[in-house]
């Protein structure tokens, strides 16, 4: 009489690696960090191809977290012509461009700096502000954290 071996059936997925499981989160995480699938196939020993085959959308996501990443990074960046910008119209309001009663002559008579940003914003494609950008080093330019303190005053 021979008996069967009694075997554990499965639903076709391995115990521990089924969708938000801790790989999934590991390569989500190396695929954020800039790593290429060779590398991270290395780092958890396997072959790419299996990578791929069964971790692709954790890869995928962990890219797409990245590129988020870098373009929320680039958003907070100033341009150069926002700094210049940003610059002239300080250096407008110290001069004697600038008067209490008739506001900034070059500005459109605004008051303040933020007003003069707000009025730069409003006019056509940067219209009379495009003049800023030209012939100005990096020493000229306004600091970054200037644009923030200005942009938000009431």
């Amino acid at each position: 009489m021979t008996r069967r071996r009694k075997t554990n059936k499965t639903n076709g997925t391995r115990t521990g690696l089924n969708r938000g499981s801790s790989i999934d989160r590991r390569l989500q995480a190396m695929a954020a960090a800039g790593l290429v699938e060779d590398q991270i196939a290395l780092r958890i020993g396997g072959d790419k191809n299996q990578l791929r085959r069964k971790y692709i959308d954790a890869i995928k996501a962990g890219r797409n977290a990245k590129v988020q990443e870098k373009a929320a990074a680039e958003a907070v960046e100033l341009r150069k012509s926002e700094r210049a910008r940003l610059a002239a119209i300080k250096q407008s309001f110290e001069s004697d461009w600038y008067d209490p009663e008739l506001g900034n002559l070059i500005f459109g008579g605004t008051h303040s700096i933020a007003e003069a940003l707000a009025w730069c914003r409003e006019q056509d494609g940067g219209g009379p502000c495009r003049w800023i950008t030209t012939g100005l080093s990096e020493n000229d330019l306004a600091d970054e954290y200037d644009i923030a303190e200005h942009a938000f005053e009431d």
